[in-house]
């Protein structure tokens, strides 16, 4: 079992880094966009500010698109990091540790009989039939953001 990684000296860390840029995912896009948000998965986003929220909300950003005048705040498992640098290694870091917790989370309780209805890392009956067609390429259907091979195609 993983420990769940402290975000609050990356959060300190990152205010000196700003500004910052991101990418959402295209999964991220699509569940935005049912949601009446259009933010492009191929665009730069801006990170405005950052913040702790413990070890049950993680670190937020508050991103702004450059076309946009709304501001967004996600948790960072939901970016990407496509530039390079020492903050962006340790911010990668850290969001691929969130993942991996709150996946042995989330299959600890589903042990115990408890299920978060609004989980991304919960495995529905649809999600284990598509995890085995799923090309290790694409994005993983569980909804980490991350590719099925660095995800549920990896073994934990």
């Amino acid at each position: 079992m993983s420990q769940m990684p402290s975000g609050g000296d990356l959060v300190v860390e990152m205010l000196k880094a700003m500004p910052l840029y991101c990418q959402i995912s295209e999964r991220v896009r699509q569940v935005l966009a049912k949601q009446g948000i259009f933010l492009s998965s191929k665009k730069r986003l801006e990170i405005l500010s950052v913040h702790d929220l413990g070890e049950l909300g993680g670190v937020s950003c508050a991103i702004k698109s450059s076309n946009s005048k709304n501001v967004h705040i996600m948790s960072i498992t939901n970016f990407q990091f496509p530039d390079k640098g020492e903050i962006y290694d340790k911010i990668t870091q850290y969001r691929e540790a969130r993942i991996q917790w709150l996946r042995e989370e989330d299959m600890k309780n589903l042990s115990l009989g408890i299920e978060r209805a609004n989980s991304p890392f919960r495995l529905s009956k649809d999600t284990s039939d598509a995890l085995s067609t799923v090309p290790r390429n694409e994005p993983c259907p569980c909804g980490s953001g991350l590719k099925y091979k660095k995800c549920c195609g990896r073994k934990l």
